[in-house]
């Protein structure tokens, strides 16, 4: 499937997030995953990035380009479901695209020496 942006609009892909089963919070509580109560609601969790942008979006107004990963306004999203189960896209106005994700890279740690 194929899923061309028009106008001023953006399409977004998800990518699924493989949680483990269980996660312990720094509190030392136990989360639980698949395994939940009946009744829990389930939840999985997504990254976005940007599939491709409209022609009539105003490249020189936009932070983004295609690939990037982004935060955007969950409110304001068509959801498309693809051909297969794992794509999943989204349709949004380029100004519902509120941040993108930087990976910074880690300070090296220090060593202090003690004389």
């Amino acid at each position: 499937m194929k899923v061309v942006p028009m106008g001023e609009y953006v399409v977004i892909r998800f990518h699924k997030i493989d949680m483990p089963l269980e996660k312990i919070s720094k509190g030392g509580l136990v989360l639980l995953g698949e395994d939940d109560p009946p009744g829990t609601p389930a939840k999985e969790m997504h990254y976005a990035t940007i599939l491709s942008i409209g022609p009539d979006v105003p490249k020189e107004s936009i932070q983004f380009e295609e690939d990037d990963k982004v935060f955007f306004n969950q409110y304001d999203m068509k959801m498309i479901q693809g051909d297969e189960e794992s794509e999943r896209y989204g349709l949004c106005k380029y100004t519902s695209i509120m941040a993108t994700y930087v990976s910074e890279p880690k300070p090296p740690n220090k060593i202090l020496k003690m004389n």
